[in-house]
């Protein structure tokens, strides 16, 4: 969407400027040096801005250690995933008075890079301050949170809520868990896809 075009939504459009804008004369701190690092070494490489000589439009490109060289809008979705947050920090758009929203970040990632996106995020935190509010119903997601949390020792700033359903007005109301996702996974928030399998299964169903 991002890369798309160029007449899209303006938050779409507002976002390409951020991820292309020159960053030459920009140097990252050490905080913001090593979470760039990991994300490259995650990769594989690192993603660049090359400029058209004759439109001049800029573009991401990403570059592997063993050779491959393509523009970022033809890789998957789950290396954009990193790509995208790499180029925020590269351009210094990402700190302490950052809100950095994401829905379903665990989307198209597989399950490894969920718990290493789940790390990114925590670090952003922890690092250099970017508040981060994500909407998941991903076990893995929610589980490598909250134990990265507390091993990184931030655990008190870190809060889950559920969404439950008022049957008077039919909106949801959020309620806050604190640092406990336990009543999560008990209850019925992310067995239902058991739940399902077994009733497809024919588990406990009788003839």
């Amino acid at each position: 969407m991002v890369f798309s075009s160029d007449d899209g939504p303006y938050h779409w459009r507002q976002l390409k400027e951020l991820l292309v804008k020159d960053d030459k004369a920009l140097r990252p701190n050490n905080a913001v040096w090593k979470l760039m690092m990991r994300i490259s070494r995650l990769l594989h490489g690192s993603i660049d801005v090359v400029e058209n000589e004759i439109s001049r439009e800029r573009k991401l490109r990403y570059k592997s250690a063993d050779g491959l060289d393509i523009y970022i809008d033809k890789v998957a979705t789950s290396f954009k995933s990193f790509a995208y947050i790499y180029r925020l920090l590269t351009t210094r758009n990402l700190d302490r008075n950052t809100l950095l929203l994401i829905d379903e970040p665990e989307v198209h990632l597989h399950p490894e890079w969920i718990v290493e996106f789940a790390h990114l995020l925590v670090m952003l935190y922890k690092e250099i301050g970017v508040k981060v509010v994500i909407a998941s119903h991903n076990p893995y997601m929610m589980e490598a949170i909250q134990r990265i949390a507390e091993k990184e020792l931030v655990p008190a700033d870190t809060h889950f809520y559920i969404a439950e359903k008022n049957t008077e007005t039919g909106g949801y109301e959020y309620r806050d868990l604190g640092q406990d996702v336990e009543e999560i996974f008990r209850f019925r928030y992310f067995n239902m896809a058991y739940v399902k399998i077994d009733s497809h299964a024919g588990v406990g169903v009788q003839e």
